[in-house]
């Protein structure tokens, strides 16, 4: 967990760094006290995607599971893609 002035210095980095991302003020009602009014959440907006929608639809024949210690498991959906591209094991 981080404290809020790290969420602040955290934040203030990536909307540096990352011309997508801002600051937010969001709901009046909803203001954290512990943040800045103007630093309450951030948002990233324009974002390029390189794969349409359709091109990312569940498909089960990407799953592995990582962990089989509860019912459900924990599945990675993506590592065929990492697979193919040397990352998964």
């Amino acid at each position: 967990m981080i404290t809020p002035e790290e969420f602040v210095a955290a934040g203030d980095h990536l909307v540096h760094h990352c011309p997508t991302w801002q600051w937010a003020t969001g709901d009046e009602s909803k203001v954290k006290p512990y943040l800045p009014k103007e630093k309450q959440y951030l948002i990233t907006k324009n974002v390029p995607c390189y794969k349409r929608c359709e091109q990312m639809e569940y498909n089960q024949e990407q799953e592995k599971v990582l962990d089989e210690g509860d019912d459900e498991g924990l599945f990675n959906y993506f590592c065929k893609y990492l697979h193919l591209k040397g990352n998964c094991n």
